[in-house]
């Protein structure tokens, strides 16, 4: 995390390899994301949805990405707060994001809407 390649947290191969290791090991139950931005996207070509294991995904900006592979995997992801955020929460939004992650059941469950495709 705290390594550097120009704006990026290093190179593009020890990033993927440290976030495969997070996403297949089974002990890990959650992964928050350090901050967002474009290097997500630049791991997306090789990560195999196959290999993670059930967890929750925390970030938010360019991540979206990273939920949208998730989300087709069947897989967990939370837009919210990456990890340099969690200090400045509140506590009631500390306290929510944390019993979400321990829970098994959605936080809501949304009716009624409609799919939204672009002309």
């Amino acid at each position: 995390m705290l390594a550097r390649r120009r704006y990026l947290a290093g190179e593009d191969e020890r990033r993927l390899g440290e976030l495969i290791a997070a996403l297949a090991d089974p002990q890990i139950k959650a992964v928050f994301c350090a901050r967002g931005g474009y290097g997500a996207m630049r791991l997306l070509q090789s990560l195999d949805s196959a290999r993670i294991t059930p967890k929750a995904l925390v970030g938010f900006s360019d991540i979206v990405a990273l939920h949208a592979l998730l989300g087709r995997a069947g897989r967990v992801s939370i837009h919210g707060p990456v990890l340099t955020q969690l200090g400045a929460l509140s506590t009631s939004t500390h306290e929510r994001l944390f019993a979400l992650l321990e829970s098994s059941r959605p936080a809501q469950t949304l009716h009624g809407g409609a799919t939204f495709v672009a002309a």
